[in-house]
């Protein structure tokens, strides 16, 4: 298979995700879409170790309450951002060892 097929076929893999309660996400899920109608939830990002290079989008689709990303194995810190509005939303990249914020417009 070449390089081509390959990034291609590891972005098809890559995917959206829509997060209603508490979870746990693996490298795959790239795109979180946040629905806390039922209620606040945190939403825990996959070991950076395994991450290095991975951009993830987070974003608010419906509000009842707040999405909290957390990231425990970070250096820095533990909770990034609590998104808490419809609309919200936060890009964060990941180098193998930290979590960095490199968007985000929260209300």
């Amino acid at each position: 298979m070449s390089l081509e097929q390959r990034l291609y076929e590891d972005y098809r893999r890559e995917g959206l995700k829509v997060c209603a309660a508490a979870t746990t996400l693996t490298p795959l899920d790239v795109v979180v879409l946040g629905d806390t109608t039922a209620g606040a939830f945190t939403v825990t990002l996959p070991p950076a170790a395994l991450c290095a290079g991975k951009i993830f989008t987070f974003r608010m689709i419906a509000v009842n309450g707040a999405m909290t990303i957390a990231a425990p194995d970070s250096i820095n810190w533990t909770n990034l951002a609590t998104l808490d509005a419809v609309g919200d939303y936060a890009v964060y990249f990941c180098d193998g060892y930290i979590w960095a914020q490199m968007a985000s417009k929260i209300a």
